[in-house]
Parts: structure tokens; C-alpha cells; sequence
């Protein structure tokens, strides 16, 4: 995927071959939108783990008061 859309320069960076075509490309808007979907399920994912590491750590705190 990367070498249909982008270029290796001589300083060895990547880039776009051009941004009008990847703007019309099927396939690079899909790949986008995959890796968004990906982006946002793991933010809840990690939000869900972060509400659950504050409640095991509420846990521990009334555990050490008795």
C-alpha cells in the first residue's frame, strides 16, 4: 500500500506521489477510515481500562483502611 501512494526520497523519508489522485483513490480513503475505526475503538478501550484501574484502586485504598 504505501509504495502505490508514496515515494522514497534521496533522504530516505516517504512522500505522497500526489494528493489530488489520493483524494479520488478508493483504496487510500479506505485505509484511512480502517485505521480511524481502529483509532477509536482502542480510545474506548483505554478509557474502559482507565475507569477500571480507578475503581480497582478505590478497591485497594478501603481494603488498606481496615
Amino acid at each position: 500500500m504505501v509504495h502505490k501512494h508514496f515515494r522514497e526520497t534521496e533522504a530516505g523519508n516517504l512522500k505522497p506521489t500526489n494528493y489530488e489522485k489520493l483524494l479520488d483513490d478508493t483504496t487510500y480513503k479506505n485505509m484511512v477510515a480502517h485505521r480511524a475505526g481502529f483509532r477509536a475503538q482502542a480510545l474506548v478501550l483505554k478509557r474502559k481500562a482507565l475507569n477500571n484501574t480507578k475503581q480497582l484502586v478505590e478497591l485497594i485504598e478501603l481494603e488498606l483502611q481496615k
